[in-house]
C-alpha cells in the first residue's frame, strides 16, 4: 500500500543547511501545538528562517519525524 502524502503547515525556525546551487535544504519546522520541531528536508527555492511553509511530503520510516 502506497504511502499518503501529509501536509504541514508552520513556521521555518532554522536551516541546518542550504546549497545555493541545488536548493537542497535541512531546516527545522516550528508546527503550532506541536512541542518539538520537525526535520524537513528536499529541494526549496529562497526558504528563508521566519518565513511561513505550507508542505507536503511523506516521513522516512528509517528515520523518524522527519518529512
Amino acid at each position: 500500500m502506497p504511502d499518503n502524502p501529509e501536509y504541514l503547515q508552520g513556521v521555518i525556525e532554522r536551516l541546518t543547511f542550504y546549497s545555493e546551487e541545488t536548493g537542497y535544504t535541512v531546516a527545522r519546522l516550528k508546527v503550532p501545538k506541536a512541542q518539538d520541531l520537525i526535520t524537513i528536508v528536499g529541494n526549496f527555492a529562497n526558504i528563508q528562517a521566519g518565513q511561513y511553509a505550507l508542505l507536503r511530503g511523506r516521513s522516512h520510516h528509517a528515520t523518524g519525524k522527519r518529512l
